[in-house]
């Protein structure tokens, strides 16, 4: 376990800060040391402090990296293989049938009439193409489930666990609606919703390994 002192002039700031340095984990915890302190006309006197504790990634080993190789190199092999023996197959199998039919076919003794002749008419081929089915939902369980737990472990950080919200998937966009500002300030709680936003989307693709274009997390707080 690490961990990563950062200072700013807001307890946000110092949480972007701290985890862009410790090299966005997806996986830590916070704690607030110090409120930002301001003067009466605004201005920040004392800086917030926030603590970041998080694990290092631990990079595979060398055995481990030729191991998994070596296992490609063995898929391919045995697929390859496979191929080449059906295509070899095939055939054989297609000249037994062709001889079998032929012998089993009795002999006409008639004499060659031309009025004998079976006229061939082309047939006419439709082809049949199946209708795409619909996709599913770009959000999958896992992914929810991922953003359900980041966001739990977030509100219980902040001292806010009484706070709830709820997770509404829509084409490439989630929606996430809290039931109450998790600050006082509209502003302040705007903002921490975009960092949020942020962070979850950092956390998702370290998660899946892939880029997730067109992806969007929404969050917004329940006006009563």
């Amino acid at each position: 376990m690490k961990s990563l002192m950062q200072e700013a002039s807001s307890v946000i700031k110092a949480i972007e800060k701290g985890w862009e340095s410790a090299g966005k984990p997806k996986e830590f915890s916070i704690k607030v040391f110090e409120e930002p302190k301001k003067n009466f006309i605004g201005m920040t006197v004392q800086s917030a402090k926030v603590g970041i504790f998080y694990d290092e990634k631990t990079p595979l080993k060398k055995a481990e990296k030729d191991e998994f190789k070596k296992r490609e190199q063995v898929s391919a092999k045995n697929i390859s293989s496979a191929q080449i023996k059906q295509s070899h197959e095939q055939p054989i199998v297609q000249e037994k049938a062709r001889l079998a039919q032929k012998a089993a076919a009795p002999v006409a003794k008639e004499p060659f009439k031309k009025e004998s002749l079976v006229q061939i008419r082309p047939v006419e081929v439709r082809a049949v193409i199946a209708e795409p089915k619909q996709s599913k939902d770009v959000w999958s369980e896992d992914m929810i489930q991922v953003v359900d737990t980041w966001l739990k472990d977030i509100l219980n950080q902040l001292h806010k666990p009484e706070i709830t919200f709820s997770l509404q998937p829509s084409s490439y966009q989630l929606n996430v609606q809290f039931n109450a500002l998790i600050n006082k300030s509209p502003d302040k709680d705007q903002q921490l919703m975009r960092s949020f936003a942020l962070i979850l989307m950092q956390t998702l693709r370290h998660s899946f390994k892939r880029p997730l274009r067109g992806y969007k997390i929404m969050l917004t707080t329940k006006t009563i």
